[in-house]
């Protein structure tokens, strides 16, 4: 069994593939591997269930920002199917507010630790207003 490892620079490509708009992908590009560092629910004011979906942190080997997941995978978090330390396979970020949209994701079984201090791409601060 191979073993899977982070890669730098992949969250990076991601970003750079978005502001490039004139740029069109296929679909059979190869999916990226990350790890989940943070999971962040989004709650309504007054409400403790998450009902607004959920943040989460992930990083490459060098790199972590914060991703959301399109409403209808929530329950893979709710179900305890994505855990903190797992790694995920990512096929593509879509463009997004407050930050971008998951799609394409994998959950790769086992947890692992989080290593290294990745550098954020963008500063958790402006998820506040939204947290």
């Amino acid at each position: 069994m191979v073993m899977a490892l982070l890669k730098s620079g992949v969250l990076e490509k991601h970003l750079q593939e978005l502001k490039d708009e004139d740029q069109t992908l296929g679909d059979d590009r190869k999916p990226v591997l990350l790890q989940i560092r943070s999971i962040i629910p989004v709650l309504e004011e007054g409400d403790l269930f998450p009902d607004r979906g959920f943040y989460l942190k992930v990083s490459d080997a060098s790199h972590a920002m914060y991703v959301s997941l399109p409403q209808e995978q929530n329950d893979m978090i709710l179900s305890n199917k994505l855990k903190l330390g797992q790694f995920i396979y990512v096929h593509k970020l879509e463009k997004s507010e407050p930050v971008p949209l998951i799609r394409g994701l994998t959950p790769v079984p086992g947890r692992r630790p989080c290593e290294g201090s990745p550098e954020d791409i963008h500063s958790p601060t402006a998820l506040v207003k939204f947290l």
